[in-house]
């Protein structure tokens, strides 16, 4: 029996930012229809975007006041939304921003999920 495997499950293989910036531009290629002059302006936007968080996740400490680095983050992705909006069609943004909500709800269901079940144990 074969399994899907879970991209998320590649732990030991730590990937690069430019191969994130480069997954996460073929996401948004895909699902906005982005032109040729728009993709590599996205996928600048996006690498930018995933070294500063990864800067700023690289600061942290046990001490570390998780209210600032949490609206460094904050911040961090305002900044690269602004950009993107430079470049992409008022239709394709709106498209981003219905995405990118459609998703983190998916993914806090997904997160209740998980605490439901460890209840039961």
């Amino acid at each position: 029996m074969a399994f899907a495997q879970n991209p998320k499950a590649n732990k030991g293989k730590e990937r690069t930012p430019e191969q994130i910036a480069q997954a996460r531009t073929n996401k948004w290629t895909r699902v906005l229809s982005l032109t040729q002059e728009q993709v590599p302006q996205v996928k600048a936007i996006l690498l930018e975007k995933i070294q500063k968080m990864k800067e700023v996740k690289a600061q942290k400490t046990d001490s570390t006041d998780k209210k600032a680095m949490h609206q460094q983050l904050k911040t961090i992705k305002k900044d690269s939304d602004a950009k993107l909006k430079e470049v992409l069609t008022q239709e394709q943004f709106d498209l981003y921003v219905k995405t990118k909500q459609e998703n983190r709800k998916k993914a806090e269901k997904a997160n209740q999920s998980d605490l439901e079940e460890d209840d039961d144990l």
